[in-house]
C-alpha cells in the first residue's frame, strides 16, 4: 500500500535500545500494507537501508548513532510505504555541516526519483541553501514573503532595495530581514 505523505519529525521518535534493523522491522509491520509478508516486508528493509547508506551499521543499537545516520533511520522509516509527498521538519538541526549537506543531497536524490520534498529549516546555511531548488520564506506571522527558485531570491529582495552585502550568508541574512515583529522591532535574539 503507498501512503500519499510521509512525515519526518524534527526528533526522531525511537526506542533506543532497539538495533537499526530491529526499529526498521518494526516500523514496516506497523506502517506496510498488513497484506504483505514477512519476506516481502525484510526486502523493502534491506532495500532503503542500503538506499540510505544504513547497511553498516544495520546491528548498531540506536543511541550510539550520529545524528546524520539517526536522520536517516527516521527518513527511512517514512520511506517505507513509498509516499509521493514528504515532509520534513528540520531535517539538519543538530548536525554537523558534512552531515547536514549529505541529509540535503539525499532527499534531493529522491525529489530526482519524482517525489516531493517539503522542509523546514530555520537557520540554513549558504552551502544547503543553493542546494534546495525552489524555497519559501515566511515574515514573522506567517505570511508568505517570497517563493520561487533559490537561483532568483537575490535579483527578487534586491529589487525591493533588500540588499545582501557582500560575503554574507544570503540565506542567514534574509531570514534576519524578515523576522520583524507587527511593531517592526527586531525580536530578540538568545
Amino acid at each position: 500500500m503507498v501512503k500519499v505523505s510521509g512525515f519526518v519529525p524534527q526528533h526522531d521518535l525511537t526506542v533506543d535500545t532497539l538495533t537499526v534493523l530491529e526499529h526498521m522491522t518494526l516500523m514496516a509491520r506497523l506502517k506496510m500494507d498488513r497484506g504483505l509478508g514477512h519476506l516481502e516486508r525484510a526486502r523493502t528493509v534491506d532495500a532503503l537501508l542500503k538506499e540510505l547508506g544504513l547497511l553498516k551499521c544495520k546491528n548498531s543499537v540506536l543511541n550510539v548513532l550520529s545524528g546524520g545516520e539517526r536522520k536517516r533511520v527516521a527518513l527511512a522509516v517514512q520511506l517505507l510505504t513509498d509516499p509521493s509527498l514528504l515532509f520534513c521538519d528540520e531535517p539538519t538541526t543538530g548536525l554537523d555541516s558534512f552531515s547536514a549537506i549529505s541529509v540535503i543531497e539525499m532527499l534531493r536524490t529522491l525529489a530526482s526519483y519524482g517525489k516531493t520534498i517539503v522542509c523546514s529549516i530555520h537557520q540554513p546555511a549558504s552551502g544547503l541553501f543553493d542546494l534546495f531548488d525552489n524555497i519559501s520564506l515566511l515574515v514573522t506571522g506567517g505570511e508568505l514573503a517570497y517563493h520561487g527558485p533559490v537561483s532568483k531570491v537575490t535579483d527578487y529582495f534586491n529589487k525591493l532595495d533588500i540588499v545582501c552585502p557582500p560575503s554574507y550568508n544570503v540565506a542567514e541574512y534574509l531570514v534576519n530581514q524578515l523576522a520583524v515583529t507587527p511593531n517592526g522591532d527586531q525580536p530578540e535574539r538568545m
